[in-house]
């Protein structure tokens, strides 16, 4: 390279040749960096540029989870989401995947037998069940993410934890949100959060109902 004058001198840079209006705290970084962040590099004094996303092994995003401490009661046939009981989130790479898990309290009377299956929508575009997280046709089984069911005499005065985990892959970087919808077969209330038999007093139990989503980089699956 051809210099008018003097060359400059072959020294390393120091703090004082560097105005503050160039590197500042007020430039910082207040969170972690993001895919679209760069750095530079020295690669063997070779001075590059390098995008935040292919340092890798971020592993877990972000975390969501919604918790519903209210009772419910459901018993149509049809499935029928859990009120006020979503968990959204909005992925940042359309291929992260979502780590899904929680647990459904529920009671029920004798002989109740019903199915819960866990619901997906993506961009407000109408929720749908998420067909990975049921099991196979059989016959006129009903396909479901946890069974609700099996409940004899003495289980009206039980509440039943059923828990599940699934590991989604919505394929956008828009909202996602996530329910769990139940049904009864039976006609019989599925109660959500309390049991049949809610006469006993402080031998009644009020659990919770919850899931927790995990946005996980496909740079760690």
């Amino acid at each position: 390279m051809a210099y008018i004058g003097q060359a400059p001198a072959n020294k390393p840079v120091e703090g004082s040749d560097i105005s503050s209006t160039v590197i500042t705290g007020q430039t910082a970084l207040s969170t972690a960096p993001a895919d679209t962040d760069e750095f530079l590099i020295s690669d063997a004094g070779v001075l590059k540029r390098l995008d935040a996303s292919l340092i890798g092994g971020g592993g877990v995003k972000q975390v969501k989870s919604v918790t519903k401490t209210a009772t419910q009661l459901i018993a149509s046939s049809s499935f029928t989401a859990i009120s006020s009981f979503t968990v959204s989130l909005t992925p940042s790479s359309s291929s992260n995947k979502i780590l899904l898990f929680g647990s459904v309290s529920f009671g029920g009377a004798s002989n109740l037998y019903g199915q819960g299956a866990l619901y997906r929508q993506i961009n407000s575009g109408g929720y749908s069940v998420l067909t990975g997280a049921i099991g196979d046709a059989d016959s006129s089984a009903t396909r479901c993410t946890i069974p609700m069911q099996n409940f004899t005499g003495n289980d009206v005065w039980k509440v039943i934890v059923s828990s599940f985990n699934f590991l989604d892959a919505p394929n956008t970087t828009n909202q996602v949100d996530y329910q769990i919808h139940c049904r009864s077969n039976g006609g019989d209330n599925i109660r959500i959060n309390e049991e049949e038999n809610t006469s006993d007093g402080d031998y009644d139990a009020r659990p919770i109902t919850s899931i927790t989503a995990l946005e996980i980089d496909s740079g760690v699956l």
